[in-house]
């Protein structure tokens, strides 16, 4: 069984109503229509979807760069939120 913390989500409040796993992950919304590998457990996120995703996944991380992906939250070591989308950081 994989370690991953991929979870698909309707909305980036999910991640923590839900109390899902989220040290250091980061919720992303996928604005292409690229299908996006996620973990090596092959998890993925499709066009329009919103997943609780780890940012040091070489896909992801890519992805964010290219901003293919947008960072909806982040969340820290603790797992306590650190970033929203209605931060003035984002973009």
């Amino acid at each position: 069984m994989s370690d991953c913390v991929c979870k698909k989500l309707q909305h980036w409040l999910d991640a923590v109503a839900m109390d899902y796993r989220r040290k250091d992950c980061v919720v992303v919304y996928n604005r292409t229509t690229k299908i996006i590998e996620t973990c090596p457990a092959g998890h993925v996120v499709s066009f329009g979807e919103t997943a609780l995703v780890d940012p040091n996944f070489p896909a992801v991380s890519r992805s964010i760069e290219a901003k293919d992906l947008k960072i909806e939250a982040q969340f820290d070591w603790l797992g306590n939120q650190i970033r929203s989308t209605n931060s003035e950081d984002m973009a």
